[in-house]
């Protein structure tokens, strides 16, 4: 659709609207997201009845805040009516298979390192749990790919309240908010996605910035 849309009244906005809900019920994004097996195996009924209760999300375009559109549709990030995210601290995004990266700046370094009890050794605290990759330095992983600060019996975090930007910021990441089919790929692995509180696109594009710094 074009900008003819935008010209043609009150009408078109509520077929836009059906065009766009269809499009995403075709994906599937309304319902549970699947994660890999043995990481959210424990679902209860309880929880299932909780999952039906949430709003669908992402909204339809025409619900986009109207601060954020503009007279050009393409302009308008396909997100722009939200997403919604609760983390359940299922470990999913710290955990392996493959290997990656925390990136962590000085003072989150000494978070981390005040959470555990070595504020006053931060030298040894950085030989232990941190690595130098080129100019940057990033936490260090088990051999699987599990993040060195993820339990290995609760499969949870185990500096959640002080962990860094970069997990805060998820599953607000850049490669996870490219297109509709992205998110839906990050949603499959995390069960939190599409449930919960739903973050405005402002709140959304600033996590992402923190991301990309």
């Amino acid at each position: 659709m074009s900008h003819l849309a935008y010209s043609l009244g009150p009408i078109v906005p509520s077929i836009q609207e059906f065009a766009w809900n269809l499009s995403w019920s075709g994906r599937g994004l309304s319902s549970r997201p699947l994660v890999r097996s043995g990481q959210w195996s424990q679902t209860t009924a309880g929880k299932s009845r909780r999952a039906a209760r949430v709003t669908r999300y992402p909204l339809p375009m025409s619900q986009c805040p109207s601060d954020e559109l503009s007279n050009e549709l393409e302009d308008k990030p396909w997100f722009c009516g939200g997403l919604a995210f609760e983390c359940t601290q299922c470990g999913n995004c710290c955990s392996g298979p493959g290997t990656g990266y925390v990136w962590v700046s000085d003072a989150e370094i000494q978070s981390l390192a005040s959470a555990i009890g070595m504020a006053d050794d931060i030298a040894t605290f950085e030989r232990k749990f941190t690595r130098r990759v080129g100019s940057r330095v990033s936490l260090v992983e088990y051999s699987d790919g599990d993040c060195i600060f993820l339990d290995q019996e609760t499969r949870g975090c185990s500096v959640y309240e002080s962990r860094p930007n970069q997990c805060r910021s998820w599953p607000f990441w850049s490669e996870n908010l490219e297109t509709p089919k992205s998110w839906a790929k990050a949603a499959r692995g995390c069960p939190g996605c599409n449930q919960g509180k739903l973050y405005p696109l402002i709140e959304i594009q600033s996590r992402l910035s923190t991301d990309q710094g």
